[in-house]
């Protein structure tokens, strides 16, 4: 009795989150009648493609579009637990699935209303969802279905699928009408025009946002306390669904606030926001990112952008040391990262927090140039990449393209190889002009045309670089830097424990753009409890030199670098820092090299130690062409910390 109908996929919506919902209403093989069945022990429900489900796409959604994808995500729910009525409500069951379908098909066509800024339509498509979301509170509200809830095995599963229902009426009649009614007639192209964000219409959006929120609030909150029933499949969809549903109540419970805050981001009032822009080169790998070689002065007043010219980070660090200028790094930075970190403006990236990068650069912006600092934002070529893939290319001054196919690569490692003899005298005056070039208008292209842009895409680039930190951000008002952790672009480390992060991080140290080459990963084996209910991991972790020895050969030496302690021209050296999870402990560390040493590695370069409260081990190694340097440790985990954790690395140079 299955339903083998196939569905396009919408426009936005992802083939793993439509997968969800197809044939939902085949049950372990059973036959259907609309008769009663007696008791049967808990069955699995065939949902296809629940197992696949792209866990960071779904974190991607749950940042942009909140109100559609909150009522999509109900929709989901509504038709993949429609098996659930199977039991003893085959008929009426199918009925609620096949006017799900029908919501889901209306929910893109509701954004492009939206983002097209067509009032007819937009109302329209609203009053038809409302209409089937009626229809089907309808059917689920039968005295069959509420007797279905007194059944053996399945019962909490029949009454959470009329929660859920509920749940969606109240959002689109109590939700969805208020931001309808708010939003009609605005096109999302009005929000950015000629370099100015329209905070007007911020303002709008914020009216009606903040009309809507406690409903959304409300019902999703209702939503994420559902219990477990007996269909495990059903409970497994609920659960992935329940996590951007709970993110959204997060999200919108102080919405007020986050739009008062962006408002005043965006120098809303008239007041002047001074912003620094950091360009950064993977390809000189730091531990938050890259070498920040060109910085920017970016002003807004009103939502008007003004963006002055890129320079290079050498030139505030000739301001900084003329003034005597100190960064403010804490003795414990100094221990773990140098004190080149506390001197030098070029070094704010050495540490992996770059919260901590935005405060030291605010620190000798504001000392050497007497110029107080808002923000610092720290951008990256393969940020650069993917945003040019929405906007536009743009001609470098020397002629080359640049797009969203080859950014990183032309300004990461080709334009070295086009001007890298000219360093064989200690200057690299052609590379760095292209760099800030590039860097310049790169961000004037993306400023010009965000009012033009996809809305999916654009906000995909966003939260995609948020999560691999190519985009990462600080502000020096901590509610505004709230709101850009919130958004996932603050480039802090996880403080949350119940989401244990390693990091593996390194920063070059072969004064050279080799890192274009390297490929940092790890491997975290299952780990075993240990009677105190800790657990330890083994972990390995990776450190790869993609170069060949034929590039090796030909390399110019602002690519191969000129560190004396080199063992052949493609050796990397790099310094790196294998830190624990908050509460973890690292031991057993031991480094494998591909190949011996020239000279032992200086005592200095090894250390362990604790950094921003967490177990650190530090210490500097060569990867030779091809080769793969490896460290091995033991990572304990306490008890109340069962979660395996994940890996963040250094922000490479891949896209």
């Amino acid at each position: 009795m299955a339903d083998n109908t196939e569905y396009d996929v919408p426009e936005g919506y992802t083939e793993d989150e439509m997968g969800l919902l197809r044939d939902p209403d085949s049950i372990d093989g059973r036959s259907w009648s609309s008769d009663v069945q007696p008791p049967v022990e808990p069955v699995q429900v065939e949902i296809p493609s629940t197992q696949t489900i792209d866990i960071e796409d779904e974190t991607r959604a749950r940042r942009r579009g909140v109100v559609i994808k909150v009522l999509v995500a109900v929709v989901i729910l509504l038709v993949a637990v429609g098996a659930v009525g199977g039991f003893m409500l085959y008929g009426s069951a199918n009925n609620v699935k096949a006017i799900a379908y029908n919501v889901q098909d209306k929910a893109p066509m509701l954004k492009d209303a939206f983002l097209e800024g067509d009032e007819e339509a937009l109302r329209s498509t609203a009053a038809s969802i409302q209409d089937d979301i009626k229809a089907m509170d309808a059917e689920v509200s039968s005295p069959l279905w509420a007797a279905g809830e007194m059944v053996p095995v399945v019962g909490t599963d029949v009454k959470n699928v009329r929660t859920i229902v509920s749940c969606a009426e109240d959002l689109s009649d109590n939700a969805l009408t208020p931001l309808v009614d708010g939003l009609a007639g605005i096109k999302f192209s009005s929000l950015m025009d000629n370099g100015r964000i329209n905070t007007d219409v911020i303002r709008r959006m914020r009216d009606s946002v903040v009309a809507a929120a406690p409903v959304i609030v409300k019902d999703a909150d209702t939503i994420s306390s559902l219990p477990n029933g007996s269909i495990g499949s059903v409970n497994e969809l609920i659960g992935k669904v329940r996590g951007p549903i709970a993110d959204a109540s997060g999200l919108l419970s102080d919405a007020d606030g986050l739009f008062t805050t962006l408002l005043r981001i965006l120098g809303d009032g008239g007041q002047t926001r001074t912003y620094v822009l950091v360009a950064q080169a993977n390809s000189e790998i730091r531990s938050a990112g890259g070498f920040p070689g060109s910085v920017g002065r970016l002003t807004i007043n009103n939502g008007n952008i003004e963006l002055g010219d890129f320079v290079s980070i050498y030139d505030l660090k000739t301001a900084a040391t003329e003034k005597d200028v100190r960064g403010g790094a804490s003795e414990e930075e100094i221990v773990a990262f140098y004190d080149s970190l506390a001197a030098d403006p070029a070094a704010i990236t050495y540490t992996p927090n770059f919260l901590r990068s935005g405060e030291l650069l605010r620190d000798f912006w504001e000392a050497s140039y007497g110029e107080h600092i808002d923000g610092v934002f720290g951008l990256d070529p393969v940020f650069v990449q993917r945003m040019l893939g929405v906007t536009g290319g743009i001609v470098a001054e020397d002629g080359t393209e640049i797009n969203g196919d080859n950014a990183a690569a032309e300004v990461l490692s080709a334009v070295y190889w086009r001007y890298g003899d000219d360093y064989e005298d200690g200057t690299a005056e052609e590379e760095d002009a292209f760099f800030n070039d590039v860097a310049h208008k790169s961000a004037e292209k993306i400023l010009s045309s965000m009012g033009n842009v996809d809305f999916d895409a654009f906000f995909d680039v966003i939260t995609r670089s948020g999560e691999d930190r190519h985009a990462q951000a600080w502000m020096a008002d901590p509610q505004e830097e709230e709101l850009l952790r919130r958004i996932g672009i603050s480039g802090e480390l996880s403080t949350d424990r119940s989401k244990p992060e390693l990091g593996v991080y390194a920063n070059d140290n072969t004064w050279s753009k080799i890192s274009w080459y390297l490929n940092i990963w790890a491997d975290i084996d299952d780990g075993v409890r240990n009677e105190d209910g800790s657990i330890t991991y083994n972990v390995t972790a990776h450190f790869h030199n993609n170069m060949t020895a034929a590039e090796a050969d030909d390399a110019p030496v602002y690519v191969r670098g000129n560190n004396p302690d080199k063992r052949s021209r493609g050796d990397m050296i790099d310094t790196i820092f294998l830190m624990a999870p908050l509460g973890g402990t690292i031991s057993e560390f031991e480094v494998h090299m591909d190949s011996p040493l020239l000279e032992e590695i200086p005592a200095w370069a090894h250390g362990a130690m604790r950094v921003y409260d967490r177990d650190t081990r530090r210490t500097q190694i060569h990867i030779d062409v091809e080769g793969d340097t490896t460290a091995t440790f033991k990572l304990t985990m306490p008890a109340d910390i069962p979660a395996k954790p994940t890996v963040r690395t250094s922000p490479l140079c891949h896209v």
